[in-house]
This record gives C-alpha cells, sequence and structure tokens, in this order.
C-alpha cells in the first residue's frame, strides 16, 4: 500500500482493484463493486473499474491458456533463469498475439 499511496501522491494516479483486493478505504484504488452506486460519477466509475477488472481477467486467462502446459508455479526473481523464463513467455505471448491475432 505505501508504494500505491507514495504514486498517488506524487502523480495523482489511481490503481483499479477487484472488490476483495481491501477491506479499508484508500483514496488511490478504485474498485469495482456489486453494490450499486449512488451517484451518476460513481456509476460511471464503477463501469469503467468493472471493464477494467474484466479485460485484465480475460487477458490473464488469454496468457494463460496459451501455454496450458506450464502449471508449476514461478517465481520472480532479479537475477536467474525464472526471470528469463517470464520474459520469453511473455515475447512469446506478443509474438502470437501479432502474428496469429
Amino acid at each position: 500500500y505505501s508504494q500505491l499511496e507514495k504514486v498517488h501522491k506524487e502523480t495523482g494516479g489511481t490503481c483499479t482493484v477487484d472488490s476483495a483486493f481491501s477491506k479499508r478505504k484508500c483514496n488511490f484504488l478504485i474498485k469495482s463493486s456489486q453494490a450499486q452506486p449512488d451517484s451518476a460519477q460513481e456509476i460511471v466509475v464503477n463501469t469503467e473499474a468493472t471493464a477494467m477488472r474484466q479485460s485484465a481477467e480475460w487477458g490473464m486467462r488469454s496468457f494463460q491458456a496459451s501455454f496450458p502446459r506450464i502449471k508449476d508455479r514461478i517465481l520472480y526473481e532479479e537475477m536467474g533463469e525464472r526471470k528469463l523464463i517470464l520474459q520469453m513467455l511473455v515475447l512469446l505471448f506478443n509474438y502470437r498475439a501479432n502474428k496469429a491475432g
């Protein structure tokens, strides 16, 4: 939370998260919620947050479907083979998206 809050204070940027992400209210987190918003502004923000969350979920599903044999958890590290594996997966996914559609 401290990193997100720091970015929010410096740039005014916000982060869209799932409704289950945090129980506390933070100015720098926009949640898509199940409850009906009260004002027109809240309705717009909730609709946009839901659309962003869904597109991220669909993107992750697409990425996971592209590599169905990778079932093991790959922990990210700054040095080593895991970083290389993750970079190669992203490059292969982007190549496939550009060439196959």
